[in-house]
């Protein structure tokens, strides 16, 4: 995904620290839409992010390493 500022480690631990403060214990399309804030920087990221893609990262991200 092209991104302006793409997400570093800095950005993933604080990602991660706000679904644990929402007490999220799966990824949802719902979640990330959430604390897509805390992932990207950038506000233009934030705004190109559609549902569907929303939805693919979470596809992405549960499919098996």
């Amino acid at each position: 995904m092209a991104l302006f500022k793409p997400p570093g480690i800095a950005e993933t631990l604080d990602w991660i620290d706000a679904l644990m403060a929402l007490d999220r214990q799966a990824l949802d399309a719902q979640s990330l839409r959430e604390t897509l804030g805390v992932l990207l920087k950038v506000q233009e990221d934030q705004a190109r992010m559609s549902p569907a893609q929303l939805e693919q990262v979470v596809a992405a991200a549960q499919r098996p390493a």
